[in-house]
């Protein structure tokens, strides 16, 4: 193949992945990179964390996920998550039953192991009651043990989370809350979906939580929402900031609904020059942005003061090559990963617990897949690719694994590579996830394409 025909290959690969990028919200790194999984009981899923616990490494730095997927009479219709508006205090309570058993059976494997991190998420976790509040702790999560500095996390609504369910999430044991506002512009909530919170309301609940001293408060905000504007959102982080939460993370919304969006620019320009007001906004408030980096899905901000303080083991929802790391999830939709090479999913949908249906789909993912996997994790989360590291882990140099994806990339000239470091010289988030997808899997984006590339 000469230069050219190089080169032309190279671009038709390029203009495939831009439009699959786009048409398929992949601007995340894939958990796999199969589209078609086996489904198996959750026997299978208990068996496969047995064994691996068996092996010390994987032992250490274990996360527990536990999925609520209720919520008030309105579902907010950016949410991507499993959640239920027509619901019974019946239902809830047979959920609570249901997780209760689920936690009994896959805390066995896990017996005498303390547990890094603890999340709770939803769904509405604050929607519950006190009474179903207190059987999640004394039937849940009482299953597992947990280290003294293990992060534990609890969702909450403004509008739900009451004086008397604070005082029961600290004692407990919670020790970080997370609070969805999103916006605090009318039109906005209108157009998702999602109730008002009044300002007043969340400054009284951050001060509660701040008597009643958990470590961290942080605050949820959306960029990307239909009719949002800049200094509407820059005012909804001021506000954050200003109730007394010790952080706010910002999470990128892919595609807008409800609005005709060029997500060329949306991707090239209005999210960096939200970031870039947003990045303003905090250094004026004496905060800072710990991640600083546009291709992200999310920002968090903070104090240095309060990092410089924050000493618990951080919840992360997927593998971090940079600190092994596993998470058993439990719950409708709750994602578990052991490691790099075995991630499930609960697909059930009953309220009651049965460990030998067909409940769970699953993936045992290959060498070749973790190496791509690391790559793509590598280039998402620092921005590049560390030669010595990936040589350590696989055995073989970065170049012989990928030979054929930097000839493309360098066909296009977007490779910057040093002794030490592969990074990719892109231009705006579509550009970089695009980009980043000449290490996926091919036969993956092809289905997903709908055509031949190669």
């Amino acid at each position: 193949m000469n230069d050219q025909q190089l080169l032309d290959q190279a671009q038709k690969k390029y203009g495939v992945y831009r439009r699959v990028t786009l048409s398929n919200n992949l601007f995340t790194p894939a958990p796999s990179f199969r589209s078609q999984l086996p489904c198996g009981p959750a026997e299978l899923v208990r068996e496969a964390w047995r064994e691996a616990v068996a092996h010390a490494p994987f032992r250490d730095n274990i996360g527990l996920y536990v999925h609520i997927p209720f919520c008030s009479d309105t579902r907010c219709n950016y949410c991507m998550y499993a959640s239920y508006t027509e619901h019974t205090e019946t239902d809830r309570g047979e959920y609570l039953d249901y997780l209760a058993t689920a936690a009994d059976y896959f805390s066995d494997p896990l017996h005498g192991i303390a547990l890094g991190s603890l999340y709770i998420g939803g769904g509405t976790p604050s929607l519950l009651d006190l009474p179903l509040l207190d059987r999640l702790f004394t039937n849940v999560i009482s299953r597992f043990s947990f280290l003294e500095s293990a992060e534990k996390t609890c969702e909450l609504s403004f509008l739900t989370a009451t004086s008397d369910k604070l005082d029961l999430l600290w004692s407990a044991g919670i020790n970080r809350l997370s609070f969805g506002l999103q916006s605090i512009e009318p039109l906005v909530s209108m157009a998702v979906n999602r109730k008002e919170t009044p300002l007043s309301l969340v400054s009284s609940v951050i001060a509660r939580c701040q008597n009643l001293r958990f470590t961290e408060v942080n605050i949820d905000l959306m960029v990307g929402l239909p009719h949002e504007t800049i200094g509407g959102i820059c005012a909804g982080f001021s506000a954050a900031v200003r109730s007394g939460a010790s952080a706010v993370t910002v999470y990128i919304y892919r595609h807008p609904t409800g609005q005709e969006v060029d997500f060329i620019g949306y991707n090239k320009e209005y999210i960096p020059s939200v970031l870039a007001a947003l990045r303003q906004t905090a250094d004026k408030l004496g905060w800072i942005d710990t991640v600083c980096d546009d291709n992200t899905e999310y920002q968090f901000f903070s104090t240095q003061k309060h990092l410089d303080s924050y000493a618990l083991n951080a919840y992360q929802t997927r593998y971090d090559p940079a600190r092994p790391n596993s998470v058993l999830g439990l719950g409708h939709t709750a994602f578990s990963f052991i490691g790099d090479f075995f991630r499930s999913e609960c697909r059930d949908k009953a309220f009651r617990f049965d460990p030998a249906s067909a409940t769970h789909v699953y993936d045992l993912i290959p060498k070749a897949h973790r190496c791509r996997l690391y790559v793509i994790d590598r280039l998402y989360r620092e921005g590049a690719v560390n030669l010595a590291d990936y040589r350590q882990r696989f055995g073989r140099t970065f170049p012989e694994t990928f030979a054929r994806e930097l000839e493309f990339l360098g066909a296009l000239g977007v490779v910057e590579c040093s002794k030490e470091l592969f990074t990719l010289k892109a231009d705006g988030r579509l550009d970089f996830n695009s980009l980043c997808k000449f290490f996926w899997d091919q036969e993956f984006l092809q289905e997903l394409a709908g055509e031949s590339y190669v």
